[in-house]
C-alpha cells in the first residue's frame, strides 16, 4: 500500500509562485534603496543589538545613534533615520534584530526587506485560511501578491517596521488556537506581547476566551513565555527597564506620538475634534468589551468573527497609528469576500475583486507621485478609510457569518 499522497501539480505553482515573489520584491526593494530615500526603522535596532552584542554597549546608550548613522552614510541605501531616533520598544523585541546584527548593515538590511515580504505574503495566505474564502489556486496566489504590491505592502517592506513579523506571529497563533494547539499558541503569543499597542486587544480577548471554557494551557503557556523572555532580558542586562522606561516617558511626556487612526478621523472635524476623539473611542472600546464579555457559551463560529472583528479594532486604536499594522485587518476583509461571494454568487465575487482592484492597483494611481516611503505616510483612504469599510462590511456580514447554518462545502 502507498503510505503518501501525491502532491497535486498546482500546489507546486502556488509555491512556486510565492518564491519567485518574494525574492522579486527583494531584488525591487534593493533597486529602490539605492535610488530613493526612504525612512529606515531597521537601522536603529540592528545598531543597538550590534552595540550590546559586540561591544558591550548598552542598547539604550544615546552612541547606538552614532553606529546607526555611520552605518546609513557608509551603505549604498539612501537610508535616514526615523524621526523617532530611540529604542522605544523593550528589550525583548530586540530579539528579533540580533540575528541580523551581527550581519553587515548592507547585507542584513536586504534579508529583512525579505523576511518582512515573506510575512505580508504568510499574513495574506493564513488569513485566507482563517476566513475560509473559497478561491482557485491562480485566484489564492493573486491574492497574496496584491497583498504585498499595494502601496502599504512595499512602504512597510522599504520602511523596515517589525509590525509585518508581529503581525504574522498573531496570527499564526490565533490559527493554532482554533485548531486546538492550545500550548503553542501561547507560547507564540508571548512573542508579541513586547508590542501591546497592536496585540494588546487580541492577546485579552484570547486569554478571556481561554479563561471562561477553561483552556488553561493558553493562559499558562502565554504567561510562561513571557516570564521566560523577561527574566532572561533581566538577567542579560538588569537595568534595561529602567532605561526604556526613561526614554517612553521623555517621548511621550507631551502626547505628540499617541495618534490612533481614530484621533485622526476626529481630526477632520476640528470643531468637533475632542469630543468626537472621545467619543469614539469610547463607542469602539464598549464595543469590543461587548463582545469580550458575551463571548461565554458561544460557538467557535461567532468566536472567530468576534476575534477577526477585534483585529479590526486593534488597529483603529492602536495608539502608535503606525501604517504598519494595517495588516491586522487582512483576516476580516477576506472573510468579508468570503460572504460576498457565498450570498450574491457570481456578483458577489465581481464586488469583491473590484474592491481589491481599487485597493491594490488604485492606491498606486491615487497616490503616485507621492513618496510612499516617506514619514508620516498619510494616506487618508488606505490608513483609515480601508479599515473603517472593513468594520462596517464584518457588521454587515455577521448575522451571515453567525447564524446561516454552514453550507455542505464548508471545512
Amino acid at each position: 500500500m502507498k503510505r503518501y499522497q501525491k502532491t497535486i501539480a498546482s500546489q507546486y505553482i502556488v509555491v512556486g509562485l510565492i518564491i519567485v515573489g518574494v525574492f522579486a520584491a527583494a531584488l525591487i526593494s534593493s533597486v529602490i534603496m539605492r535610488r530613493t530615500a526612504f525612512e529606515d526603522h531597521f537601522v536603529i535596532p540592528w545598531a543597538a543589538g550590534r552595540a550590546w552584542l559586540l561591544e558591550s554597549i548598552n542598547p539604550y546608550d544615546t552612541s547606538v545613534i552614532q553606529i546607526a548613522e555611520n552605518a546609513v552614510r557608509e551603505s549604498p541605501y539612501q537610508a535616514n533615520l526615523p524621526e523617532e531616533q530611540s529604542l522605544l520598544f523593550p528589550l525583548v523585541n530586540l530579539i528579533f534584530y540580533l540575528p541580523f546584527s551581527l550581519i553587515p548593515y548592507t547585507i542584513s538590511r536586504l534579508i529583512w526587506v525579505t523576511l518582512l515580504s515573506l510575512s505580508i505574503l504568510l499574513i495574506a495566505i493564513f488569513g485566507l485560511s482563517l476566513a475560509n474564502w473559497k478561491l482557485t489556486p491562480i485566484e489564492k496566489v493573486l491574492v497574496v501578491l496584491i497583498s504585498l504590491m499595494w502601496v502599504p505592502g512595499i512602504a512597510m517592506s522599504l520602511m523596515g517596521q517589525l509590525s509585518p513579523i508581529l503581525i504574522f506571529l498573531l496570527v499564526i497563533s490565533i490559527h493554532l488556537f482554533l485548531e486546538g494547539q492550545d500550548t503553542t499558541a501561547g507560547f507564540i503569543l508571548a512573542l508579541t506581547a513586547g508590542s501591546f499597542s497592536i496585540s494588546g486587544l487580541i492577546i485579552v480577548s484570547i486569554l478571556v476566551y481561554a479563561m471562561m471554557h477553561r483552556r488553561w494551557s493558553v493562559v499558562s503557556a502565554f504567561f510562561s513565555g513571557v516570564a521566560f523572555v523577561v527574566v532572561v532580558s533581566i538577567l542579560l542586562i538588569p537595568s534595561w527597564p529602567r532605561d526604556w522606561l526613561s526614554i517612553l516617558v521623555s517621548d511621550f511626556s507631551a502626547l505628540d506620538l499617541i495618534k490612533t487612526p481614530l484621533m485622526v478621523l476626529a481630526a477632520y472635524l476640528p470643531g468637533i475634534q475632542r469630543f468626537l476623539t472621545i467619543f469614539l473611542h469610547a463607542l469602539f472600546g464598549i464595543y469590543f468589551l461587548y463582545m469580550v464579555i458575551t463571548v461565554k457559551g458561544k460557538s467557535e463560529r461567532v468566536y472567530k468573527w468576534n476575534l477577526l472583528t477585534t483585529m479590526v479594532i486593534a488597529y483603529l486604536m492602536n495608539f502608535r497609528g503606525s501604517l504598519g499594522s494595517i495588516f491586522l485587518i487582512y483576516p476580516g476583509m477576506f472573510l468579508v469576500f468570503r460572504f460576498f461571494s457565498e450570498r450574491w454568487g457570481l456578483l458577489g465575487r465581481v464586488i469583491s475583486w473590484v474592491i481589491l482592484a481599487i485597493f491594490s492597483i488604485g492606491s498606486w494611481f491615487l497616490f503616485l507621485p507621492v513618496e510612499i516611503i516617506s514619514t508620516p505616510l498619510e494616506m487618508p483612504l488606505i490608513n483609515y478609510g480601508i479599515p473603517i469599510i472593513v468594520f462596517i462590511g464584518l457588521n454587515w456580514i455577521r448575522w451571515w457569518a453567525m447564524k446561516i447554518p454552514r453550507l455542505q462545502f464548508e471545512s
